[in-house]
Parts: C-alpha cells; sequence; structure tokens
C-alpha cells in the first residue's frame, strides 16, 4: 500500500557519513515520463484493489534537488485518487536544505516528513555539511522550526555516531525544546567502506 520514489540520487549535501550516494556516482535524476508512469501503474493498482487509502514516500539522494519531479508525483497522484475515489498520504525523507518558499511547499502538500537533523548546531554540523563546505545547520534549523509550525507531521531522524551518542539525552531534550515533533528517531551510523573514517 506504498509506492516509493526516488527522484534523484543527487544531493546538496557532503554527508561525511553517507553510504548511499558516493563521490564516484553521478547525481542520477528520474525522468518526468518514468515519474508519470510509476503514478499511473501504482494508481492503477491501487484502483485494482480497491484501496480506500494509500501512501507514496519519496527518498532519495534528496528528493527536493530534483523538486519538479516530486511536483509531479503529488499532482498525478492526487487527480488520479480523486478520480478513483480514494485519498492519498504523501510523506518525504529529507535534508531540509531548501529556500522558505519550498518549505512552505512542502508544508502544505507533504502530510509527513521525516527530517534528517542530527542536533544542535555543532553536531549538525558536524557530518552533514552542504557540498561546498558550509554549515548547514541555520537553514535546516529554519525549516525545521517552520515545518513544526505547518500541518505536516514532524519526524525528526538523528544519525548517531561515536562522537555524538553519548549526547543523545541532551539532543532529544533539545528537539522537543525547540520544535514541535510527533516522533524524535535515533538510528545508528551504519558502516560502509566510505563511512569508516567518520564512526
Amino acid at each position: 500500500t506504498m509506492l516509493g520514489i526516488l527522484p534523484t540520487r543527487g544531493c546538496n549535501f557532503a554527508c561525511q557519513y553517507c553510504g548511499f550516494l558516493t563521490p564516484e556516482e553521478s547525481n542520477r535524476t528520474m525522468s518526468r515520463e518514468t515519474a508519470e508512469n510509476a503514478v499511473r501503474w501504482y494508481m492503477g493498482e491501487v484502483e485494482k484493489h480497491r484501496l480506500g487509502h494509500t501512501r507514496i514516500h519519496f527518498f532519495g539522494g534528496e528528493p527536493f534537488y530534483a523538486p519538479h519531479i516530486v511536483e509531479v508525483v503529488v499532482e498525478q497522484a492526487r487527480r488520479h485518487a480523486q478520480n478513483i475515489g480514494c485519498s492519498v498520504e504523501f510523506e518525504v525523507t529529507t535534508n531540509g536544505a531548501f529556500n522558505e518558499a519550498r518549505c512552505a511547499w512542502v508544508g502544505e502538500n507533504i502530510d509527513a516528513v521525516v527530517l534528517s537533523f542530527d542536533g544542535p548546531a555543532d553536531v549538525q554540523n558536524l557530518h552533514r555539511p552542504f557540498q561546498n563546505g558550509d554549515a548547514s545547520f541555520d537553514t535546516v534549523y529554519r525549516n525545521a522550526k517552520n515545518l513544526s509550525d505547518s500541518s505536516a507531521q514532524l519526524c525528526l531522524r538523528a544519525c548517531v555516531t561515536a562522537a555524538t551518542a553519548p549526547r543523545i539525552p541532551e539532543i532529544a531534550a533539545w528537539f522537543c525544546a525547540e520544535f514541535n515533533p510527533a516522533i524524535v528517531s535515533f538510528e545508528p551510523l551504519q558502516l560502509s567502506s566510505w563511512a569508516q573514517t567518520d564512526q
């Protein structure tokens, strides 16, 4: 009852522990045609099995590195859902590094946002810089605040490394004091050949 869409393998971050998109890989992006075909096929399955409710989840890469694909899927899925008489819920896993206009769009159009956010500035900036090396905290913090005030359900997901594990209670308290999350999730670093140096 869920369709997963990877709009792109690309990302605007250079997370030091990321093992999904290695430096050697190209920033491949889904075509509009593929996105539309995926939605058409999936909603056909939803109709065939007479599902009254369904979900579409965007992940990547960073989904909003290819925002036009996310928009196409949302638009097409809503149209198909209306035609067959079912409801559709949209979820996204994102690094939250987008401008305020995009953040407003997310708050209005996405039902659940899983925001990868490691914690206060020193923690977030330790492993999650932009591709150009700049700190990402200010942008992600601003968008987490805005999403907290939106109708979207906010899940804050932090990756825990050896450097940050002792601070989990502090980070959890900070998340709850600063934002309005429905869920706070801590996930351990998954070792890969790339992440070995950033445990």
